[in-house]
């Protein structure tokens, strides 16, 4: 078995493999996106062959901030070898040697060849739960009361970035399981959606925000938050309601969205929005320092 660099730069083999092997849990796009915008760079990936055929991919992501300070190793394997799983393991350590994070997180996604033994053999444990939330067509729910006096929608543009970075990193501070990129790719990550972050503000200060992908007719409410001082304000129905809005404008049939388990007051609020829990997966930690 050897071991082949893979380059960001021509990723269209390697996010059609990423989503075979996810049973299409995570649309080509996506694996574009990840592959070729959220990794520090081309040694973040790297590829087994065997045989001639490309038998799995391992992507470190080190460039976000998260509530354990954990690096994640992303394992998309087409066998489930331990040997094969060992070799992408040594390689997040050795590549991560040095690094600031304190942890090394693996996702168990769905259809993904990660047993629990080998988890556990390896000195990993049980961090959070991750739950993915489905609603089906093109229908929106009753929408909630208007926004008081002073708050409205803005146009995200280059200008709102600072406001829209300081919600982003004070909102998922806490929340297992969020991603926080540094803010330099943040902001060019920004600039790169094909649609703008759809922020909520008061009296021009950026209060909150919903980020949202489309894939075919599928839609993905990204990431949703609020700043933490804006607590209680009863922000929730809006930013869901402009999110599905967006996303079945754009065509979206079906919309997707993923929350830890432990947050149920936000389980409660996207099930009056009409959507249901479809599949759960575990992410497994372990000490970057653990030998």
């Amino acid at each position: 078995m050897s071991y082949i660099d893979a380059m960001p730069l021509d990723c269209d083999p390697i996010a059609r493999f990423l989503c075979e092997r996810t049973g299409g849990w995570m649309p080509v796009e996506r694996a574009k996106d990840v592959v070729s915008n959220i990794v520090s760079g081309p040694d973040a990936v790297r590829e087994l062959w065997q045989d001639g055929a490309r038998t799995a991919i391992g992507i470190i992501v080190d460039t976000c901030e998260t509530t354990g300070n954990a690096a994640e190793l992303s394992l998309f394997c087409a066998v489930a070898d331990p040997a094969l799983l060992d070799q992408l393991l040594d390689w997040a350590r050795e590549r991560l040697r040095g690094s600031p994070r304190q942890n090394l997180d693996i996702p168990r996604w769905p259809g993904l060849f990660v047993p629990e033994d080998w988890l556990a053999g390896r000195g990993f444990s049980r961090a959070h739960t991750l739950h993915e939330m489905a609603r089906e067509g093109l229908e929106l729910p009753s929408p909630p009361a208007p926004l008081p006096r002073g708050w409205q929608w803005c146009d995200y543009t280059d200008a709102h970035f600072d406001g829209f970075y300081e919600v982003l990193s004070q909102a998922f501070r806490d929340v297992p399981g969020a991603f926080v990129l540094e803010r330099g790719m943040a902001r060019a990550r920004a600039r790169r959606l094909a649609i703008p972050p759809q922020l909520l503000c008061r009296e021009g200060e950026v209060a909150a925000f919903v980020r949202l992908d489309v894939s075919g007719t599928s839609g993905d409410i990204a990431m949703l938050g609020r700043h933490p001082r804006h607590r209680g304000a009863g922000l929730g129905p809006h930013l869901i309601q402009r999110g599905l809005v967006v996303l079945v404008a754009h065509g979206a049939r079906r919309q997707l969205l993923e929350v830890a388990a432990e947050n149920d007051r936000a389980m409660a609020l996207y099930e009056r929005a009409g959507f249901a829990r479809v599949r759960s997966y575990d992410v497994w930690r372990r000490p970057l320092s653990l030998r």
